[in-house]
């Protein structure tokens, strides 16, 4: 067959030889009669039963160009740097004898294509062969000494790397053979038996030529079975074939073992996937049994997240745990960085988890909405964290805390933002005295102080409204970082890391985290609803054991016998209480606000503690609440000081006054209460949701029924395909691999072997 531009076309042996005669006469010649080269190759396909899978390229000569035309010599060097620069190619290069190695054409052109330092490249040297042609008119016609005859051989070892051997002239000029194979016409047989009677003239010209020089048998040993005779070149040519198909052998060999054996380790991999998706069910109801248990220990308490928390480093603490200021950053703005606050009032910058408008089922914004005022109230608590004095109230509000104490961390942050939210203040006189001043119950002077104090609570609880919001909303907050920090400490356990990546991350921690964050909005919005409750709860125990109290009434009715004992002893010790609370109160806040001048105030504060302690249910907190509340109430009558210069009634300054000091009561005596209210409330049903056995459950049933366990069923069917593919393919690379193994070995034991006393050529060919 020979390519044409229509491709490969059948030919006999005349046609090949007319038409490869057509192809080279078709470039043409130059001016001094020398033919052109052309970069076109010329293809001729030999096919045959007993063929090698050989590939023989013949290139252009450059002797006869070696002078006058530049041009086509750097054609010619291209088109061997091209084909010889290819690693699996083996050069056969033909020299004529007469010329020396200094001089040498092949020698300029190999070192201009490849460099000066080829003997010192193994990949080059271990592919090229050197025939010395008519070397036994060389040997017959000139001075040749065994000096000259050395010399002519190991230049080219040396300086070129190349291996040399010395053969004769191939063909009888006067033979018919070498009339027949120019014309195309010679069979192979006739040209096998000119080769084989040519290789022995040469022999007898060697053994001439080596019986004329004093040499030792053993170097002529090695000359001959190294470096002379057609039948070293035919042998050196296939040993270097050989070499190089060994080579090819190892290598496509190991490939076939490295892709045979990776494809089994693939096939195992997926086979364990398979088994591991079968019980995939119970791994995860397993794995969200310990990943929501992992949450309540680090929730509740430091010891029992300990081993949880051991899994999780330091960078993951420094990357996403928070001591107190950045955890209201990242809250509050959704991000970390302590210097990109916003300005005071640039409330619509809120990005974080907290969402000023979302409200939570029943909440209502009916009335006065507080909820600008607490954002800005928010602004005050980062400020304040910012302090240096911030860290030395709590020792952990600047620990970068990952689980356990962030429950109370929160609560006590929120809870100071509220002291500061709540305080006593004129806006609280006037509405104490317009409530008072337009009730009914004005004339009733037993009821006068409580309707007070009740009516100031209530605005107190309506106040309260989004301070309430934003600590549900907190608390959401910080168990979804607890899920999270529990959900990349569990998956590092076990063969959890396998589970999470057979379902697809991504995909699973979101439907597990989405659900989780449900069930906690569920519990915030309880806990939200029944704090609101308790709130307005605590207004209206006030006084929980009036004598009109159901407390009083109640054993009253219950013991009638006992009745007029049991109200005798309630006022007398109630009396008794109330007076030395007051007594030894009084006297504190004596001490307190007398030095500030402020003995109208310290009269109103007596008032409230007459309604607080009539009960008996002060806590010492009040006494330390009061003692805060200096610094506010003395700003508060410096102002009102200088509104009376200004020519306010005097009577109306005394009433503020004694107002002021009423609140200053309320705030240090309920604040506290509704903090604990909260407090309770809070830890019980939204922080305690992570114990709910009952919710855990449902969110477990929810994941579960989502739709990644149906494609994790569609990844059954997937994987099950792969493993069948991926078999067939292992089969077929191990049936080649065994295959080439034996064609390799036969191969191997089809080479002749050498004498032990074979001294291989120098370049080690």
């Amino acid at each position: 067959k020979v390519k044409s531009d229509e491709g490969f076309v059948d030919y006999d042996r005349e046609k090949v030889m007319v038409w490869a005669q057509q192809q080279m006469a078709a470039t043409g010649r130059t001016h001094a009669g020398a033919p052109l080269i052309s970069n076109k190759p010329i293809y001729i396909d030999v096919a045959g039963p007993d063929h090698m899978n050989r590939r023989f390229v013949d290139l252009p000569g450059f002797q006869s160009n070696d002078e006058g035309n530049a041009g086509t010599r750097q054609a010619i060097l291209r088109l061997l740097k091209e084909e010889m620069d290819k690693p699996n190619t083996v050069v056969l290069c033909v020299e004529d004898s007469n010329l020396e190695y200094v001089n040498s054409p092949l020698v300029l052109a190999i070192y201009q294509i490849f460099g000066q330092s080829l003997s010192s490249q193994p990949s080059f040297w271990r592919r090229f062969v050197v025939a010395f042609n008519k070397s036994d008119k060389w040997l017959q016609d000139g001075d040749v000494t065994m000096e000259s005859f050395v010399n002519r051989i190991y230049p080219y070892v040396e300086g070129c790397g190349l291996m040399p051997i010395i053969v004769g002239t191939p063909f009888d000029p006067k033979g018919s053979v070498r009339r027949d194979r120019e014309a195309g016409i010679a069979s192979f047989k006739a040209v096998s038996d000119e080769y084989r009677e040519a290789d022995s003239r040469e022999d007898d010209v060697y053994r001439s030529f080596f019986s004329t020089v004093d040499i030792r048998s053993s170097t002529e040993a090695v000359l001959r079975n190294n470096f002379l005779g057609f039948n070293n070149l035919l042998g050196t040519v296939d040993a270097l074939v050989v070499e190089r198909d060994f080579g090819n052998f190892e290598r496509i060999a190991q490939k076939l073992y490295h892709i045979s054996d990776k494809t089994a380790q693939t096939i195992e991999k997926l086979e364990m996937k398979l088994e591991f998706l079968g019980a995939l069910r119970n791994h995860t109801r397993l794995f969200l049994t310990d990943l929501f248990s992992d949450v309540k220990k680090i929730a509740t308490t430091d010891a029992g997240g300990g081993p949880v928390l051991a899994t999780v480093d330091i960078d993951e603490i420094r990357a996403f745990g928070n001591n107190a200021l950045t955890e209201e950053i990242e809250f509050a703005f959704g991000h970390r960085d302590v210097n990109a606050t916003p300005s005071l009032w640039e409330t619509d910058t809120f990005g974080g988890y907290y969402d000023p408008d979302r409200i939570y089922k029943g909440q209502t914004r009916q009335g006065v909405d507080h909820t600008a005022l607490w954002t800005k109230e928010i602004f005050n608590t980062i400020e304040r964290l910012k302090s240096p004095q911030a860290g030395n109230s709590i020792d952990y509000l600047q620990k970068e805390l990952v689980g356990g104490k962030l429950y109370e961390r929160a609560v006590a942050v929120w809870s100071s933002s509220l002291y500061s939210f709540l305080a006593p203040s004129e806006d609280d006189l006037l509405r104490l005295a317009n409530i008072v001043g337009t009730n009914t119950e004005i004339n009733d002077p037993n009821r006068h102080d409580f309707l007070k104090a009740t009516r100031l609570m209530e605005v107190y609880v309506m106040r309260l409204v989004p301070a309430l919001q934003y600590l549900c909303q907190k608390l959401e907050f910080l168990l979804l970082k607890i899920f999270d920090t529990a959900w990349r400490a569990r998956r590092k356990i076990g063969n959890n890391k396998e589970l999470v990546e057979v379902i697809s991350e991504p995909y699973f921690r979101g439907e597990a985290r989405k659900h989780f964050r449900e069930s906690v909005r569920r519990s915030a919005a309880a806990a939200y609803a029944t704090s609101l409750a308790d709130l307005n709860n605590d207004v209206s125990k006030l006084l929980p054991y009036a004598t009109d109290s159901a407390a009083v009434s109640g054993m009253l009715f219950a013991f009638p016998d006992a009745a007029d004992s049991i109200l005798n002893l309630h006022n007398e010790y109630r009396n008794v209480f109330a007076n030395a609370v007051k007594k030894k109160v009084t006297q504190h806040m004596n001490e307190i606000f007398l030095d500030e001048g402020l003995p109208t105030v310290l009269k109103g504060i007596e008032d409230g503690i007459n309604v607080i302690a009539t009960a008996g249910s002060i806590d010492p907190l009040l006494v330390a609440g009061l003692g805060t509340c200096r610094e506010m109430v003395s700003s508060t009558w410096k102002n009102s000081r200088a509104d009376k210069a200004r020519g306010v009634d005097e009577r109306m300054e005394e009433r503020d006054e004694r107002l002021l000091g009423f609140t200053c009561v309320l705030y240090s005596h309920f604040l506290p209460r509704f903090i604990a209210t909260i407090d309770s409330r809070m830890r019980r049903e939204l922080w305690g949701s992570v114990d709910d056995t009952r919710a855990i459950e449902d969110i477990r049933e929810a994941v579960m029924g989502s739709s990644i366990f149906k494609s994790a069923s569609f990844k059954v069917e997937t994987i099950k395909a792969q493993i069948e593919s991926l078999k067939l393919k292992e089969a077929n690379v191990r049936e080649a691999y065994e295959k080439l193994t034996a064609v390799r070995q036969e191969f191997q034991d089809d080479v002749p072997q050498c004498d032990e006393d074979y001294q291989a050529p120098v370049c080690g060919a």
